[in-house]
């Protein structure tokens, strides 16, 4: 399988996009839309005032995501929806490439389990706590089918100590990126109704619940 353009387009809400290098919550450069050395060798070298260009940045991230949809693909044993190997995807490209194999979250998926058990297995990746946001998207995504990001990122300058300003991150329409054709977001895939039992409903499922009376 490989990640749809919904799911690049919620990656890229995850993540951000830079034009120029700065350095991760752990301290690797990294530039665009999450690249580091493994797109680009010599980025430690790059002064701050280098810059790519929007295309660029999108270019990398297609380039560069290919090696975690191959390490979900070779560490599942059966076939999955596209919106939970979408989140899968995403998760990888977060915590990286080792988890693939010994996860919870891969294990149940190739046990066959649905609902609950999958959503509390992703949020087991919950740290630091800044992650958590993003994590329990990607938990909705698992479960619920439910795409999260409506379709927009930020960019973020960087300061001259090489930090993304995230204070002043602006919006963007990724799909203008991902799809020329798509202006917006598609409607999200309808989760069928045991995975909506199995975890907390969503908010739009609170609503119609209220006005129809339907408690479940």
């Amino acid at each position: 399988m490989k990640i749809s353009n919904k799911g690049l387009v919620e990656l890229v809400g995850h993540e951000g996009v830079c034009l120029s290098k700065y350095k991760d919550s752990v301290g690797v450069w990294t530039i665009g839309i999450g690249a580091t050395k493994s797109e680009i060798s010599d980025l430690a070298s790059w002064p701050l005032s280098k810059t790519i260009t929007m295309q660029e940045a999108f270019e990398l991230l297609k380039k560069g995501v290919g090696k975690y949809e191959e390490a979900i693909n070779k560490s599942l044993t059966k076939t999955i929806r596209q919106p939970q190997f979408d989140a899968l995807v995403s998760w990888c490209y977060n915590v990286g490439t080792g988890w693939a194999k010994k996860a919870s979250i891969i294990k149940y998926l190739n046990q066959g389990i649905e609902g609950g058990m999958l959503f509390d297995a992703l949020m087991m990746y919950n740290k630091p706590k800044e992650i958590i946001g993003r994590r329990t998207k990607e938990a909705k995504l698992i479960t619920y089918g439910e795409y999260s990001n409506g379709g927009k990122a930020l960019l973020f300058p960087v300061s001259a100590s090489g930090h993304p300003v995230y204070k002043k991150g602006t919006s963007i329409n990724v799909w203008e990126y991902i799809d020329k054709k798509a202006e917006v977001e598609p409607v999200p895939i309808k989760a069928t109704p045991v995975e909506e039992k199995a975890a907390e409903p969503s908010l739009m499922r609170k609503i119609f619940n209220l006005f129809t009376g339907d408690r479940n």
